[in-house]
């Protein structure tokens, strides 16, 4: 999210370590694909996940004021915006800080840099297993700390779907599951974060150009969508599924670890390659990536989409839903 708009959240981000995840526009692109396929494949999975949606924006408009028609994918956009509103708890979850030793060494090396648990990797499965309604959810930090901040389990489970449904966009950023490592930054660079370059498009260092889809989709939507807007999503989102195809197997299940390996594996050949601090990017750095983060959005939705019928696709949990609207 671009700093302009949400300066007491830029605040917070200057503790927790990161900015936000994939600007506005990443986001919603990975949570349309995904309404799209399950628009066709799994209908009432969606409908379920739009119903527990409901309950946390009936008690709580104000709060989801972004979200009209198309709460699905509006709501994309949710854990970056409550950052400013009583949700910095959270902040730390956006992402996992797995070292990457560009100048060789091992963790051993650096005994600055702290590594945090509580991260994008142990979440994602948290958030499955209590909205699955798996034994033993309840001893997760992310439900412990949720049910902490929201006044009943029903409108926790929906605020906990608003955050899934962003981390699956933000885990598919490469920036979010790496920091570099080295002895220019022996703590790590957040991310790339502490890697500046010059302004362009509100992007000021490496990890908001991969936010903006490196420079790509800088732009900043007005939410909630007209219909206009929404079919122009919808547009923008078929041209990139006709342009990348993926095997079932490679979305077709809920694999949090490979989906972190896979964005550290970009980070270690592609983010850092060929570039230098406050320098401007080169073109065929520019045109590479933005290749390889559309197909990472891409990718993204289709296992948000999984993930989604994962814990909706089965008649019990969708007559749960609709139970607790």
């Amino acid at each position: 999210m671009k700093t302009a708009r949400l300066l007491p959240a830029l605040v917070i981000a200057l503790f927790t370590g990161k900015v936000f995840g994939f600007w506005e526009q990443g986001h919603l692109m990975v949570a349309r694909i995904a309404y799209d396929h399950l628009s066709q494949e799994s209908p009432s999975a969606l409908s379920a996940a739009n119903n527990l949606l409901q309950v946390y924006s009936n008690s709580n408009p104000s709060m989801t004021s972004l979200e009209g028609d198309f709460p699905f994918v509006e709501c994309s956009t949710f854990a970056d915006s409550i950052k400013a509103k009583g949700g910095s708890y959270q902040s730390g979850w956006h992402f996992i800080d797995n070292p990457f030793f560009d100048e060789g060494g091992s963790i051993n090396d650096y005994p600055d840099f702290q590594f945090d648990e509580q991260n994008i990797g142990k979440v994602i499965p948290a958030l499955v297993d209590w909205l699955s309604g798996n034994s033993g959810y309840q001893n997760s930090f992310a439900y412990q700390q949720i049910t902490e901040h929201v006044s009943n389990e029903n409108e926790a489970k929906s605020y906990a779907l608003r955050l899934l449904i962003h981390y699956l966009g933000d885990i598919h950023q490469p920036l979010h599951a790496s920091s570099r490592v080295n002895s220019k930054y022996p703590k790590g660079d957040r991310g790339g974060n502490s890697f500046q370059v010059p302004p362009k498009d509100d992007a000021k260092n490496l990890h908001s150009v991969w936010d903006s889809v490196v420079y790509d989709h800088a732009d900043t939507p007005s939410l909630p969508y007209s219909s206009s807007a929404w079919n122009r999503l919808g547009g923008v989102c078929s041209d990139l599924e006709n342009k990348y195809s993926f095997s079932s197997s490679e979305y077709n299940s809920v694999d949090v670890d490979t989906w972190v390996n896979e964005s550290f594996a970009i980070t270690q050949s592609n983010v850092y390659n060929g570039i230098t601090e406050k320098q401007s990017l080169p073109s065929d750095y520019v045109q590479t990536n933005v290749d390889v983060i559309e197909k990472h959005i891409v990718l993204g939705g289709l296992r948000l989409a999984t993930t989604i019928k994962t814990i909706f696709g089965n008649s019990g949990a969708v007559e749960e839903a609709l139970f607790l609207q």
